[in-house]
């Protein structure tokens, strides 16, 4: 997105403008001779490190600003503009360069803030933290009129990074337009139209007065404000598309080489042939190998064909028509969900299926998304596919299965970030007894050669910091099964409740002291190992009947662990021991230099999530 501010008079559109614009801030640091001076219009972080460098080591001209904000903290604020002084009711932009100055090489994002009282407008952009990087943000943010507005920058997990040419340059929001930006003007939208990647300063958005704004969702459920080529117009485009599609895919070229399940036809790359997918370390690397002995670099979707409802209860006045009953039903709310209570739902996709294929279009969908699958040169149906495609048996597909949920939360109010649902006791029995009866419900599919391998779960949330979990267990109440197997773990180490007072300085009466305290944590070495140690073991059950579930059903399946999203290094080496494929789902632009942590079994590891959208629709 090009930056529209007084100088940048090369861009036509920037030149319309450039009566409009005013600048705000210009600073290149040329005339500092410290960073004191700093705080009257650019203001470091409060734990950021700041300083002025010169020579060689500047971006552009004679001086930059350094800061480091690294082991600061998650979300570590490098630096405020012009404090206090932020209006609202402007289109603010921002354009600075930078160069990365530590040698992390983690790809990290960069918040752009508009903070009130109220809320946070975020404008992300995103960076590679290597050694020597340069580049410019480059962005624009709308701040909301009649608030008290600051404008900062955040950079996840901070970053020894130096900036130069800060040029902040601001224009009016039309007078119609400011509605839109107001805290509460769109509800349950995690991409409103004033979204960064959707919302530029030529946007229509801009021209449309509130009134006429409603409703913005037609009865296909698109944007109504857009056009864009191939948007339905009619119920009659449907059928047009079928032999529309058909004959695009008719033109693709055919893949080369490519056997049954999609493996590398190559006779001096075969390799044995068991009748299932398996995996196999060649030159140094982990490959996926098809049942046909033939190599497989899995490409794939999740969810294929799967459908969604989209809510509508409390904001009704976004959509054209959600009337038609066959498409409509009520649901729970659930931890995210804009508002409590049950939600009515209409499904956009079954009403335009509908219409597409005909009543009862199941069957004829499923083998149109066969016949895209194999023409688009996608060769895996990833988790939550429809079991339409999965059952055709033309395309390798991995399943997922649930195994978490048979296991009650933890008692206790010791603080777990607890993302989508509490953290379960896994050493309950019921845990094991419902992760084998959802094994067994899909043991046709995980028995089939098409199947590449089983998830159990997706993204537990799982502490990103050893010991939280076990500080969870000592503040539950004395029935919790992890708190009575942590028990049996000491009782066998110290054999009697005074050695373990010496060891922990604790004052137990006795052992079902132990069990009835719930605001104790020990400190000293040994019980910090002790703690780690039962951690461990709390890891090693959940891998162990996750394993077991599936390998009792299939011995051959492999076993592909649980789509990490959150976790620590203690978690992944255990993981590493019991799945044949550690699963991540990473939603980075690179992974270069991604990998198990040290201690580690030797596995291989699979994406099972990342995402890229189209925000402009």
């Amino acid at each position: 997105m090009k930056c529209i501010t007084a100088i940048c008079l090369a861009s036509a559109f920037a030149g319309a403008l450039a009566a409009a614009t005013e600048n705000v801030i210009f600073e290149n640091f040329e005339s500092a001779s410290d960073s004191s001076y700093l705080n009257k219009a650019i203001r470091p972080g409060p734990r950021a490190e700041h300083k002025i460098i010169s020579g060689k080591d500047a971006l552009s001209g004679g001086k930059s600003l350094e800061i480091n904000t690294l082991g600061k903290g998650d979300w570590p604020q490098t630096m405020k503009f012009l404090p206090g002084k932020i209006e609202g009711g402007y289109m603010y932009f921002l354009k600075m360069k930078y160069k990365i100055l530590d040698a992390a090489k983690e790809p990290k994002r960069v918040n752009i803030i508009f903070e009130t009282d109220k809320y946070k407008r975020l404008s992300t952009e995103a960076f590679y933290r290597k050694s020597g990087k340069t580049g410019v943000i480059d962005t624009f943010v709308c701040a909301p009129a009649g608030v008290k507005t600051s404008l900062s920058l955040s950079i996840l997990g901070g970053a020894d990074i130096a900036f130069d040419d800060i040029q902040i340059t601001r224009k009016k929001i039309p007078e119609q337009a400011l509605w839109l930006f107001e805290p509460d003007a769109f509800k349950g939208m995690r991409v409103p139209p004033t979204g960064k990647y959707f919302l530029k300063p030529d946007s229509p958005e801009f021209n449309i007065a509130k009134e006429n704004f409603f409703p913005f969702m037609d009865k296909f459920g698109q944007y109504k404000h857009r056009a864009w080529e191939n948007k339905v117009s009619s119920d009659a485009d449907f059928p047009k598309r079928i032999e529309q599609e058909k004959a695009f895919n008719a033109k693709l070229p055919k893949i080369q080489n490519r056997g049954k399940y999609f493996g590398l036809l190559d006779a001096s790359k075969k390799f044995a042939a068991t009748g299932r997918f398996r995996t196999q370390k060649i030159g140094g690397k982990w490959w996926l190998i098809t049942p046909d002995g033939n190599l497989f670099w899995s490409h794939g979707i999740a969810a294929v064909g799967l459908q969604s409802d989209t809510p509508f209860t409390g904001r009704e006045n976004y959509f054209d028509d959600v009337s038609d009953k066959r498409f409509i039903k009520t649901v729970p709310s659930s931890k995210h969900s804009y508002q409590g209570g049950k939600l009515a739902v209409f499904d956009f996709t079954a009403r335009n299926l509908t219409v597409k294929y005909g009543e009862g279009y199941y069957k004829k969908y499923s083998g149109a998304i066969v016949e895209r699958l194999a023409a688009w040169g996608i060769n895996t149906c990833g988790a939550w596919s429809l079991y339409g495609v999965v059952d055709s048996q033309k395309t390798p597909y991995t399943l997922l299965v649930n195994a978490a949920f048979g296991a009650r939360p933890f008692s206790g109010s010791s603080k777990l970030v607890e993302y989508w649902r509490p953290m379960p006791d896994f050493f309950e029995p019921e845990f094991e007894l419902y992760a084998r009866k959802m094994a067994k419900q899909q043991a046709a599919r995980i028995n089939s050669p098409y199947c590449i391998g089983v998830f159990v779960d997706n993204e537990i949330t799982w502490q990103r910091q050893t010991l939280l979990v076990v500080k969870r267990i000592l503040s539950a109440n004395a029935s919790q099964t992890a708190k009575i197997k942590f028990l049996s773990m000491l009782q066998l180490k110290y054999g009697d409740i005074a050695t373990l007072n010496k060891a922990w300085q604790s004052k137990y009466a006795n052992w079902a002291d132990f069990l009835n305290k719930k605001d104790f944590v020990p400190k000293t070495k040994e019980g910090e190992a002790d703690m780690l140690a039962f951690e461990e073991k709390y890891y090693e059950r959940y891998f162990e009947v996750c394993r077991n579930a599936v390998k009792e059903v299939s011995p051959d399946a492999l076993y592909l662990g649980c789509r990490f999203a959150w976790y620590n290094d203690l978690l992944l080496q255990v993981a590493s021991k019991y799945c044949d494929v550690v699963s991540f789902n990473i939603y980075k632009n690179d992974v270069e230099n991604f990998a198990l942590p040290q201690g580690s079994a030797d596995k291989p590891v699979i994406i099972g999530e990342f995402t890229f959208g189209n925000q402009d629709r």
